[in-house]
């Protein structure tokens, strides 16, 4: 359900965010005084040695959400283009069309939102790593 997918959401969220923050510690001045340079290389190179198993599922995880962008716009579309054939715009919708409209949007959005993560997760794991 929607709980249920929310909630998964949530802990793609929290991986996504911790990825970035251990690339961005072993890579920022600040961090690099507080942790010994053979520890930091150690982990550098262990996420390296890991990116064959990291990568794939992030890669599919922005793929399958882009097509959820892809979709959901698509369908927005659709909607606004059967609206207008009828000479109808958002505005006036039947309460039963907004809520599927509303739908999407959401939809578009949340996929949205998660593309934007993991291109983020994956730009500073990629500024960090020597692949």
């Amino acid at each position: 359900g929607a709980d249920g997918g929310s909630g998964a959401m949530i802990g793609v969220k929290i991986c996504l965010e911790c990825l970035k923050l251990i690339t961005e510690d072993c890579t920022d001045s600040d961090f690099n005084a507080k942790i010994s340079t053979s520890r930091r290389n150690d982990i550098l190179l262990g996420l390296n040695e890991m990116s064959s198993c990291i990568l794939p599922p992030i890669f599919e995880l922005l793929s399958t959400q882009y097509g959820q962008v892809n979709a959901a716009k698509s369908t927005l579309q659709q909607m606004n283009a059967y609206l207008a054939s009828n000479g109808r715009n958002p505005s006036q919708m039947t309460p039963e069309e907004q809520v599927q409209y509303q739908q999407q949007i959401d939809k578009r959005d949340v996929a949205g939102a998660i593309v934007a993560d993991v291109l983020g997760t994956l730009e500073k794991f990629c500024q960090s790593m020597p692949l």
